[in-house]
């Protein structure tokens, strides 16, 4: 409290100074208060938080509305992270936009993990800083603010190749670097292949990262053994160190190309998708399915189910995961069709939904081209080679015809 004071009085200190109307907007469905000096950033924040918001509660399989307010304030001065409180965020005009963001995704992550323990003043675990990092890089690097996912780790893999692996205990243990674009670049992706890594180990992240902190904080574990102990069990091998399963599974997630769906199964897949549950008295089993978009006509006489949409997001999101690129971006527009509906937007969902089809359709048709010229050029390279080794054969031949006369053959 005292904190958000000491900001309000600079922010009103700053408006007097400089002749200027402050701006605010409260945001009822990601529950948080942002102040401004400007409309612009204003708007440029807003936008923000209900990305880290979206992608926060997508990876910690949260539906309900968050408990407790957030206040975000853009301010022209630099504050110490000593000054951070959980539930008050200060994001500097001076600082570069990568840790702005990364102190929205931190204040997010730590509000849904005290809900998770159910502890409002649950100490801050190392953890949160790594997981918003990871979450930082997805949206600002991986397409995660346009609805898909596409990471690109080949600079972990150059390293990698190189046998240069940080040391896991490093990464864990270290608060975020100093403002430093390249330096923070390089925190944010190392803390994306990490989370891509605990992602892949448990369908239960949510459990994970809430065992996780429980035995760092609780228990005093160091966040590497406390880790350890939160894994499922067999993750790590008997006699196995944390670095050695760190190295192990950074350079499988780090080689990982799964995109093996072909155009068809995917649209085949993304309309099976976009069939929800409803409730009804008319079907035998009490429940039907109906496309999304029958639903606003319907919710007269149907009761939708309130899980269906949260279910239907998080799938959608596991479908870009399994797209080939060409397509990623074109089902990240129903990603957003689906937040429009329930943010109660029914205009912009179905233009969403029309332009993601639009798009689809088009994505499908160049991704099926490409793939036949890929396939053409295959073929192609292949028969050009066995014909480059049969002319080989020949001028190994030729040469060796002075070689053959002089020795009689």
């Amino acid at each position: 409290m005292k904190f958000r004071l000491t900001i309000l009085m600079l922010l009103s200190g700053l408006l007097f100074l400089w002749g200027q109307e402050g701006v605010s907007q409260q945001l009822p469905t990601e529950k948080a208060e942002i102040y401004a000096l400007d409309p612009q950033t204003l708007w440029n924040i807003t936008m923000l938080v209900r990305i880290c918001h979206r992608e926060t509660d997508a990876l910690l399989g949260t539906r309900e509305l968050p408990k407790r307010t957030l206040d975000f304030y853009a301010l022209e001065r630099s504050f110490s992270e000593s000054e951070f409180r959980g539930n008050s965020v200060a994001l500097p005009k001076s600082e570069n936009a990568q840790r702005g963001i990364w102190r929205v995704f931190r204040a997010m992550v730590l509000r849904r993990l005290r809900e998770l323990v159910a502890d409002k003043r649950f100490a801050e675990p190392h953890a949160v800083s790594v997981v918003a990092a990871g979450l930082a890089n997805r949206v600002v690097y991986c397409g995660a603010v346009r609805g898909f996912y596409a990471p690109d780790f080949s600079v972990p893999r150059e390293q990698f190749r190189q046998r240069n692996y940080p040391s896991l205990e490093t990464l864990l243990n270290m608060p975020a670097p100093s403002d430093q674009q390249a330096i923070f670049h390089l925190y944010m992706l190392h803390s994306n292949l990490l989370l891509d890594i605990l992602e892949g180990t448990t369908r239960d992240f949510p459990g994970l990262l809430t065992a996780w902190s429980r035995y760092e904080i609780q228990e005093g574990l160091s966040p590497a053994e406390a880790l350890r102990k939160a894994l499922p069990p067999g993750s790590v091998g008997e006699n196995e160190s944390m670095q050695a399963w760190y190295e192990r599974n950074a350079l499988s997630v780090a080689n990982a190309r799964v995109r093996n769906n072909s155009p068809e199964e995917i649209r085949e897949k993304l309309e099976e998708q976009m069939t929800i549950s409803v409730l009804s008295a008319d079907a035998q089993d009490g429940i039907r399915r109906v496309h999304l978009e029958q639903v606003p006509q319907m919710l007269k006489d149907y009761k939708l189910d309130d899980s269906a949409l949260a279910a239907l997001q998080n799938n959608l999101v596991k479908l870009v995961l399994a797209s080939p690129p060409l397509l990623q971006e074109s089902i990240g527009m129903y990603v957003s069709a689906v937040d429009a509906f329930r943010q109660h937007d029914m205009r912009f969902f179905r233009e969403r939904l029309q332009a993601g089809r639009a798009s689809l359709d088009t994505a499908i048709t160049r991704q099926t081209t490409a793939e036949r010229l890929l396939d053409e050029a295959e073929e192609n390279t292949a028969n050009q080679r066995r014909f480059q080794e049969w002319l080989e054969m020949l001028e190994l031949r030729e040469a060796l015809k002075p070689l053959d006369q002089a020795v009689g053959l």
